[in-house]
């Protein structure tokens, strides 16, 4: 809006400056509004004694058991460079390929 430059919005034709301006306050004050609520649930759950809340749970990984995130993590790692492995195997290939058949360099034969 800052920039004076016009453009169309595929998800919104009837938007112009006033509807974006209305649209962007609204995002902003419901993003603080969600901030605000969830820093008073965080305060309210760690008051509360009975509920015996810990933040920032060590044993876990994104949610999972922090063994099982570790094995995945070296899954993925081993599937990646297999599929490298690969890729590099395929193109050594065809450089052999291509110099079995007469060529020295990308320009020439």
């Amino acid at each position: 809006m800052n920039t004076c430059v016009e453009f169309a919005a595929v998800n919104a034709p009837f938007a112009n400056r006033f509807t974006l301006h209305i649209l962007a306050a609204a995002a902003e004050y419901e993003a603080r509004q969600i901030s605000r609520r969830t820093k008073n649930a965080i305060a309210a759950a760690k008051a509360d004694p009975e509920r015996n809340l810990e933040l920032g749970n060590s044993k876990t990984r994104n949610g999972l058991p922090t063994d099982v995130w570790r094995k995945g993590l070296l899954a993925t790692r081993v599937a990646r460079r297999d599929l490298r492995d690969q890729a590099l195997d395929a193109v050594a290939d065809m450089i052999r390929f291509l110099r079995a058949i007469g060529y020295a360099t990308v320009r020439s034969r």
